[in-house]
C-alpha cells in the first residue's frame, strides 16, 4: 500500500489520538499510519508477533490503579490528619494570557516536565543500587508514558490556548483529545508506580511523592479540560475492542 488514503477497514484518524504505543494495540490492522510505518520498516512484517491483546498485564494495571488510590487516599488522609486541613488541593486554573503564551509555561506543563525528572532520577537512584525488581512490565509502562504525558499536555494546552484566543476555535476539540492521552497516560503510570511500591525497600516514600505529584497533576487537568474524559476518540471509544488498551 503506498497511498495515502485510508482506504477499507481503516479507522480514519485514529492515530491522532493513540498513545504511540503499537505493540499494545488491538487496532494496528485498521490503522493508516502503523501501516505506512510498516511498509517501510519491514514490509508489513512488523504485523507479525505483536503482544496485541496481552489481558494479563492490563488486569494487572488495574489492580495497580485501585491499589494506588488507596495509597493516594491514605496519605492524604494522613496529611489532613497531620494539619488539621485539606491536603494537595488541585491547582485553579491560572489566568493565561491569550496563544502567544508558551504552553510549555502553564503549571500542567511543568508538572508534567518535572514527574518525567522525577522518574529519571527514580530509575537512576534504584539501579546504582540494584537492577530494578519487580514487574518488568511495570516498569515497560512507566519509562513509555514518562515524556508522553509532557509532550500530550504542552500539545491540550497549546490547542486550548489558540481556541481561547480565536485564532482556531476548532483547536479545542483537538485539545481535549491530547489531554484525554495525557489523563490515561498518567492513570496507567499510577496503576505502574503503585505495583512497584514496596518493591525497593527505602523508597516507599519516593514512590509515594511522585503517585501524589501525578495525582495532583491529573485533577489539575481534569480542571482545566473538564471535557477531556468525555471526549471519543477513533477507534479506541468507537469501536468494540479488546481489553488490551482500555
Amino acid at each position: 500500500m503506498t497511498t495515502t488514503s485510508e482506504g477499507p477497514g481503516m479507522i480514519p484518524g485514529i492515530y491522532h489520538y493513540c498513545d504511540r504505543w503499537c505493540r499494545r494495540c488491538p487496532f494496528t490492522a485498521r490503522c493508516l499510519q502503523f501501516r505506512l510505518d510498516s511498509e517501510k520498516a519491514e514490509g508489513h512484517t512488523a504485523l507479525e508477533g505483536l503482544d496485541i491483546f496481552g489481558v494479563p498485564f492490563w488486569q494487572e494495571l488495574a489492580l495497580g490503579m485501585e491499589r494506588a488510590s488507596r495509597l493516594i487516599r491514605d496519605a492524604v488522609s494522613a496529611a489532613e490528619d497531620s494539619r488539621g486541613e485539606g491536603a494537595d488541593p488541585a491547582p485553579p486554573e491560572p489566568v493565561m494570557a491569550p496563544a502567544r503564551r508558551s504552553a510549555r509555561e502553564h503549571p500542567a506543563s511543568r508538572a508534567a516536565l518535572a514527574y518525567a525528572g522525577m522518574a529519571d532520577g527514580w530509575f537512576m537512584e534504584a539501579e546504582r543500587e540494584k537492577p530494578v525488581s519487580g514487574s518488568m512490565e511495570a516498569v515497560e509502562v512507566i519509562r513509555h508514558y514518562r515524556y508522553l504525558i509532557y509532550a500530550k499536555v504542552v500539545r491540550a494546552v497549546d490547542g486550548r490556548n489558540h481556541a481561547l484566543s480565536r485564532e482556531d476555535p476548532g483547536a479545542g476539540r483537538d485539545s481535549d483529545g491530547s489531554a484525554k492521552i495525557a489523563l490515561l497516560s498518567i492513570d496507567r503510570s499510577i496503576g505502574a508506580w503503585s505495583i512497584l511500591y514496596g518493591d525497593h525497600p527505602g523508597k516507599e516514600d519516593r514512590t509515594l511523592s511522585i503517585l501524589l505529584h501525578l495525582d495532583r497533576l491529573r485533577r489539575s487537568l481534569e480542571l482545566v479540560f473538564p471535557d477531556a474524559r468525555a471526549f471519543q476518540r477513533p477507534g479506541f471509544d468507537t469501536e468494540p475492542s479488546s481489553s488490551a488498551n482500555p
